[in-house]
């Protein structure tokens, strides 16, 4: 095989040699994603070690926010099982969608706030939303899948932190919430429970959301609402997954520690 440097004294090999150039140059630029999953996997095998789980109830959900289609795809490659992603914004997973990602095997969640005007938008690409708090939002969700003829699996968001700029239901509705679309809305299956820990430096505050949701789910589940099963726990991000995951969390949503820093400049408007 040819080295680089023969590619490169051949003349009638210049464009291959700057082809190969300019790919192992991407490849370098791509290798911290794998680096980053990798460093992602020990801390989950860690965190379960020292609570006794078995490190296959824990999900990683790439935060795929600001990241391009060929960083998400690299991202892929080093995930267990069938890859979960999840978007924020309304426009960047619609741009997914444009990018071709409908026939790929990956496991598509929408994780951030939902406005009810977005709804038929957000339901081209999403397999799972994560962030469904009011019955408003429910109502809305399930008039567009009776038109569509389809079902989809829902998380309910519980603000578990109290801060005013977080989204979700307060925990003492969260019951209720889920009584509520389980008998109204047959075409959304509550399969979880959502929630971002309080930012905060202290790990007992932040320890205290992810116990309130885990409660919740306790809860909910020994209510025996027709139809309800509460088997998911989205809690943990990069700064406290570990915490999460010693609480009970069945799924972390990582971006910043597998992708590095964000470029908010790439982000589209909402």
């Amino acid at each position: 095989s040819y080295s680089f440097c023969t590619l490169l004294g051949k003349g009638g090999n210049k464009k291959t040699a700057l082809r190969v150039s300019r790919g192992l140059l991407r490849m370098a630029e791509l290798g911290h994603i794998r680096e980053g999953i990798l460093k992602v996997y020990e801390q989950i095998d860690e965190a379960c070690r020292e609570c006794g789980r078995d490190p296959k109830e824990v999900t990683l959900c790439l935060a795929t926010k600001t990241r391009t289609m060929e960083e998400v795809k690299e991202a892929w490659k080093h995930c267990r099982g069938v890859p979960v992603m999840g978007e924020n914004q309304v426009q960047t997973a619609l741009s997914r969608v444009d990018e071709g990602i409908e026939g790929e095997e990956v496991d598509k969640h929408f994780i951030g706030h939902l406005q009810s005007n977005k709804v038929n938008h957000i339901l081209t690409f999403a397999d799972c939303i994560q962030t469904v708090d009011t019955l408003k939002l429910a109502e809305k969700l399930h008039t567009r899948l009776e038109q569509l003829d389809k079902t989809l699996r829902i998380y309910v968001q519980v603000n578990t932190s109290g801060e005013d700029q977080k989204s979700g239901c307060e925990p003492s509705a969260a019951v209720e919430l889920v009584c509520s679309i389980a008998k109204s809305f047959p075409r959304l299956k509550v399969e979880g429970l959502m929630t971002i820990g309080i930012n905060s430096p202290d790990p007992e505050k932040v320890s205290a959301c992810f116990r309130t949701l885990k409660n919740l789910q306790t809860e909910i589940n020994a209510a025996e609402i027709p139809g309800v099963r509460i088997t998911q726990l989205s809690m943990g991000m990069s700064g406290d997954m570990k915490l999460a995951i010693k609480e009970g969390s069945t799924m972390v949503r990582v971006g910043t520690a597998i992708f590095g820093e964000r470029d908010y400049s790439k982000t589209p408007a909402a």
